[in-house]
């Protein structure tokens, strides 16, 4: 799910169910328009109790609890080159 966070900052929250490589995540996020692009990132397992829908979705109304209980990872992103 994405969350805003306090900061006015756009936050992933996934949740996972085998482990994920951050560097892999980056580089799809790296492509989207930098509006649109989270500022950081959550893992969360996805058996954790009450975080998957029984549909499947992740539960939204859990977002803020878990932005604040578990550890983010901040994504940086380097200016690409525009060559003319």
């Amino acid at each position: 799910g994405v969350h805003l966070r306090p900061d006015g900052k756009l936050e992933i929250i996934a949740a996972v169910t085998e482990r994920v490589y951050l560097a892999d995540v980056f580089h799809l996020l790296a492509d989207l328009p930098t509006y649109a692009r989270p500022a950081r990132v959550v893992f969360v397992a996805a058996s954790t109790n009450g975080i998957v829908k029984a549909g499947g979705g992740i539960d939204r109304s859990q977002l803020s609890r878990l932005s604040a209980m578990l550890p983010s990872h901040r994504l940086y992103y380097e200016a690409k080159e525009c060559i003319a």
